[in-house]
């Protein structure tokens, strides 16, 4: 009973972990975003979106490794 207790946290744990990096991921994602919209720059909002692209596709992967 106290294994099946510790499991049930450590599974807790996990999915709050887990949501907590998505949302992580997210936020950098929207703030690359927001800053890429500031700049006048092609060449520097092309960076931007790639660095966007980037982070996005880390969380893709995260989606796909939980």
């Amino acid at each position: 009973m106290l294994l099946d207790q510790k499991n049930k946290e450590k599974g807790f744990l996990l999915k709050e972990i887990h949501h907590r990096v998505k949302n992580n991921l997210e936020t950098v994602s929207s703030l690359l975003a927001l800053q890429a919209s500031q700049i006048e720059s092609r060449e520097l909002q092309e960076i931007m979106l790639e660095s966007q692209n980037r982070v996005h596709c880390r969380g893709m992967i995260h989606q796909k490794l939980n």
